[in-house]
């Protein structure tokens, strides 16, 4: 059984809830609202078939395009492995007592020791005589 009636000031339908002495009206959705609503759940279904989606154990869902962001981040890892390969070999096959009269070598082992070193773990800074400071809960910082 409805308790819905027109309310008598604006000549709308009420959906029969009402609290406090205030029904609800029963208006409809503005169509714009819903032409945009249901544009997104066509989107969704679309892109859902077209891309990864939905993930499984070891990968996702392929899609129709078969398109991933790790096959591209794969193909960009390997552009620049194959564009450093060559200066790579160079400073394989290269004396380190020579590598000083080489600069752009030089350069090169450089960029390496700059990114070792800033893969150090607080643990090894007490080595290099930087201080530091142990917590409470013994965690230095």
């Amino acid at each position: 059984m409805s308790n819905k009636r027109i309310d008598p000031v604006t000549g709308t339908e009420t959906t029969g809830h009402q609290w406090d002495g205030i029904e609800e009206l029963n208006n409809p959705l503005p169509r714009w609202w819903l032409w945009t609503f249901y544009a997104t759940i066509l989107f969704g279904v679309i892109y859902v078939i077209l891309f990864p989606a939905w993930p499984m154990l070891t990968s996702a869902t392929g899609g129709v395009l078969g398109w991933s962001t790790r096959g591209d981040v794969a193909a960009e890892i390997q552009a620049v492995d194959d564009a450093q390969a060559p200066m790579r070999n160079r400073l394989v096959e290269t004396d380190l007592a020579a590598l000083g009269d080489l600069s752009e070598l030089s350069g090169l082992a450089e960029l390496g020791n700059m990114s070792f070193d800033f893969d150090l773990q607080i643990s090894d800074l007490d080595e290099f005589g930087v201080e530091t400071v142990e917590t409470e809960n013994g965690v230095k910082i």
